[in-house]
C-alpha cells in the first residue's frame, strides 16, 4: 500500500514478514515518480515486527553489466524490527544501493543477517554508500537521524553484511559515523557462528573495499557477542 506524500511515497508494508519485491532483476528501474528527483528515492516505513528485509527478498543479475542506481530511504520506527534491506545478492550480480535512515530499529532474522543485505552470493558484488545527507518526503534536504542499528543472527550477524561468500566484492562508497550504540549478536551456540561490525563471516576470496576518505568509524560504542558460543 502506499501512502501520497509531496515528494515521495512511503512503501507501507501491510503485512508481517513481507518485501516489496521477492525477486528483481539489477536491470530493474523504481523510481519513486517525482520527475524533478535525480536521484529517486524510494521511501520505506516500518511500525510492525517481522524478519524479511524491506526492499527485496533476492536480487538477480540482469541481462546489462551495469546495474541500475537505487536509492532508499528508511523510516523504522524504534519498537519495530526487520530483516535488513536485502535479503540475498545473487551469485554474479552487481548491485549499487544508496541507503539513508530518518529513523531505524533492530534488524534480526535467520542464519545469515546484516544491517543492509544478509548474503552476498559468489561472485557478487555490492556497491554501497550509507547517506548521511538525504531529503524526506517533502522534498527536504535532512542529515541523517539515525544509522545502521543492532543486529540479530542465529550464526553470521554483521552490522552491514551477515555472510559474503567466496568471491563476493563490497564496496563502500560512503558511511557516515555511527552515532546510535548498538549490538551484532549470532545466537546459535555452536562453534565456528561468527558477528562483526561490518561482516558477520567474510569467506576466503571475499573483500570489502573502502573507497578514498571512507572511514567505518562507531564512536557510539555497543557489543559485538556470539551468544553462549564455546571459547
Amino acid at each position: 500500500a502506499f501512502d501520497s506524500a509531496p515528494y515521495g511515497d512511503f512503501a507501507k508494508l501491510t503485512w508481517e514478514n513481507s518485501s516489496l519485491f521477492n525477486y528483481v532483476t539489477t536491470d530493474a528501474v523504481i523510481t519513486n515518480g517525482n520527475t524533478s528527483d535525480n536521484n529517486k528515492y524510494i521511501y520505506f516505513q516500518n511500525s510492525g515486527i517481522g524478519n524479511e528485509p524491506l526492499f527485496a527478498k533476492h536480487i538477480v543479475a540482469g541481462e546489462n553489466d551495469k546495474p541500475q542506481n537505487w536509492h532508499i530511504i528508511v523510516n523504522a520506527s524504534a519498537s519495530s524490527q526487520y530483516g535488513g534491506v536485502i535479503g540475498e545478492l545473487g551469485e554474479g550480480a552487481k548491485a549499487n544501493i544508496n541507503v539513508g535512515y530518518l529513523a531505524n530499529s533492530d534488524v534480526s532474522g535467520g542464519d545469515d543477517v546484516g544491517g543492509i543485505c544478509n548474503t552476498m552470493l559468489e561472485k557478487s558484488a555490492l556497491s554501497l554508500s550509507v547517506k548521511e545527507n538525504i531529503k524526506d518526503t517533502n522534498g527536504s534536504e535532512v542529515t541523517g537521524r539515525s544509522s545502521l542499528g543492532s543486529v540479530s543472527a542465529n550464526k553470521f550477524a554483521g552490522g552491514v553484511i551477515g555472510q559474503m561468500k567466496a568471491g563476493a566484492v563490497l564496496t563502500i562508497n560512503e558511511m557516515p559515523e555511527m552515532i546510535s550504540e548498538r549490538t551484532i549478536t549470532a545466537t546459535d551456540k555452536s562453534e565456528g557462528n561468527a558477528a562483526g561490525g561490518l561482516v558477520g563471516n567474510l569467506n576466503e576470496g571475499a573483500k570489502v573495499v573502502l573507497a578514498d576518505n571512507v572511514m567505518y568509524v562507531d564512536s557510539a560504542g555497543g557489543s559485538i557477542a556470539v551468544t553462549g558460543a564455546p571459547t
